[in-house]
């Protein structure tokens, strides 16, 4: 069952992708980088922006799958 944050912390995870991408692609290096990071800093043994480990499931899941 997802989250009532759900959508919200997509949201963030995406943003956060997209930001680092861009940051990336500017210094010429891999995007693969950049999505590894976001993964980390997003993550809860960094920053725990995102703590519900159901969802950090549901998420590599889908980034596999994409």
């Amino acid at each position: 069952m997802l989250s009532p944050n759900f959508f919200l912390d997509l949201t963030i995870m995406i943003v956060f992708a997209t930001v680092l991408g861009l940051i990336c692609k500017v210094l010429k290096q891999p995007l693969i980088l950049a999505y590894v990071k976001a993964g980390i800093i997003v993550g809860p043994m960094t920053l725990g922006i995102i703590n519900n480990l159901e969802d950090l499931a549901l998420f590599s899941q889908i980034g596999v799958a994409l």
